[in-house]
């Protein structure tokens, strides 16, 4: 099937119809994603992490765009990043959200939890950042970046 070229993802976010949106890792799965009929594709950090032989933790900013960067190569769908915690205060997050756009994500999906990231999956563990934390997080890139939704 062939992309809605006229729907952004901003578009798809407000609209009253559920988009599903598949779990993609590399150029190849984007492009079956895109022949599977999907309109997004995400960019899972778990995923990627096992695909390059590292723990979600392991990854850095570079993985995400180097990924991004192969799957522009073959499809024009909008990507959402997983954005872990940002890689640390919000100035890491700022400049991991510059490479993104650079890179081609239409959004990116932010955690709310500590630097370096820890395994969410264990239970009765606390790895969460303050609401001040995250709050400073969410605000700094959209006073000095862009807005990323697009």
């Amino acid at each position: 099937m062939k992309q809605k070229d006229s729907a952004t993802l901003k578009d798809m976010i407000a609209g009253s119809t559920l988009v599903p949106v598949p779990l993609v890792f590399n150029a190849l799965s984007a492009l079956m994603a895109q022949q599977a009929g999907f309109q997004v594709a995400y960019v899972g950090g778990a995923a990627l992490g096992y695909i390059r032989a590292a723990t979600e933790a392991a990854l850095t900013p570079h993985d995400f765009v180097d990924v991004a960067t192969e799957i522009r190569t073959a499809t024009r769908l909008p990507l959402i990043a997983d954005g872990g915690c940002g890689w640390g205060d919000p100035v890491h997050m700022r400049r991991f959200i510059r490479l993104a756009i650079a890179a081609g994500y239409n959004a990116i999906e932010i955690e709310d939890q500590v630097v370096p990231k820890r395994a969410h999956h264990h239970v009765g563990v606390e790895h969460l950042v303050t609401t001040e934390a995250m709050a400073a997080k969410i605000s700094e890139p959209r006073a000095r970046a862009v807005t990323m939704i697009s």
